[in-house]
């Protein structure tokens, strides 16, 4: 469920199943619209069975993103085959995109089965620092991990545009700990200790479990790390990664550091860039109303070890920093800069 950006509409999308032209029972994704979140009217199917491959593929679990920027939807989902003989273990990740949120259309496979035809469901999904974080379980006779379990084990899988996914060779959690627990189709709960809660059902009449599990990253991220810069150098964008990610409301904080050398005279300076897509720099640094750097020097103190941090009021959507050597004598060590939310 999700509220539509700008509006006072919301919606709820879920698996839905019902019997296709050709007799055929299949799942199908139903979308539900409310202007209270609790009357729901306006159901409708918004994303039917589609052929891959010669076979006929449901779509289940359905989850959601809305993209302000593209002013387009799409929706990650699981998608199962209902045949007999392989009801089970045979399916993947997919993703289907929509200009209006009323019709989707199936794009690409973005987790596929293995060699052993196993599912891999998506359970939740979180965005961090301009990144997708998608929960994946695997559902098949052989562990995901390989190292023999025949639970659930699960793992994050992280994404920056939706179409190309990253993730660990190994699995994260286990989530299979007892007999007839099952998954609840919910998005995770992410807290600022870096860890995501969900809940589980026990398949009995309300017995809920909470588990927590560790998300990649933390609600920081070091954007910026130099062992060592020459007198006179400075950093470039690209030495930035990943860039900062704002969201709307969104509140930053930089903390940068550096050791001086005993002979330092002249500051280490850090440099705010700005972008409105991620990909185009601006080639003037941001300051504030008056001209001003918005985060400046790092003091001198000669062979010590400085840290400084600064809230930084920004509108741009990215954001990417430089550190700039001053000192034409002496170099800088142990560089670096960490971005922190609110």
């Amino acid at each position: 469920m999700f509220q539509v950006p700008g509006t006072h509409r919301y919606e709820m999308l879920y698996t839905g199943r019902g019997v296709d032209e050709d007799g055929k029972h299949r799942f199908s994704t139903v979308r539900v619209t409310s202007t209270d979140g609790k009357t729901w009217t306006d159901k409708q199917r918004v994303f039917t069975s589609f052929e891959l491959g010669g076979r006929i593929y449901s779509p289940t679990k359905p989850i959601p993103i809305y993209r302000a920027e593209e002013n387009r939807s799409y929706l990650v989902f699981g998608a199962s085959l209902l045949e007999d003989e392989c009801a089970k273990n045979e399916g993947f990740t997919g993703l289907a995109t929509s200009g209006d949120g009323e019709s989707y259309t199936f794009e690409r496979v973005i987790i596929p089965q293995d060699h052993a035809h196993s599912i891999y469901d998506p359970h939740g999904l979180v965005t961090m620092l301009g990144w997708y974080f998608l929960l994946i379980t695997h559902d098949g006779d052989k562990a995901f991990d390989g190292l023999g379990s025949d639970g659930y084990p699960e793992r994050w899988m992280v994404s920056r545009d939706l179409r190309t996914w990253y993730g660990g060779p190994a699995s994260l959690w286990d989530t299979y700990p007892d007999d007839g627990i099952l998954y609840s189709h919910m998005s995770p709960l992410l807290t600022e200790a870096g860890m995501a809660y969900f809940v589980y059902d026990y398949g009995e009449p309300n017995v809920f479990g909470l588990v927590k599990l560790p998300l990649i990253g933390n609600p920081y991220t070091v954007v910026l790390q130099q062992p060592a810069l020459e007198p006179g150098e400075t950093t470039s964008l690209a030495d930035c990664y990943p860039a900062i990610s704002l969201e709307p409301g969104g509140l930053l904080a930089l903390t940068a550091e550096c050791v001086y050398p005993p002979a330092a005279a002249f500051p280490a300076v850090i440099h705010i860039h700005t972008s409105y897509d991620g990909e185009h720099w601006d080639t003037v640094e941001a300051t504030d109303a008056a001209g001003r750097p918005l985060f400046g020097a790092l003091p001198v103190t000669p062979g010590q070890t400085v840290r400084r941090t600064r809230d930084v009021a920004l509108c741009a959507r990215f954001v990417k920093v430089t550190v700039e050597n001053t000192d034409p004598d002496c170099g800088l060590h142990d560089v670096k800069v960490v971005a922190t939310f609110a």
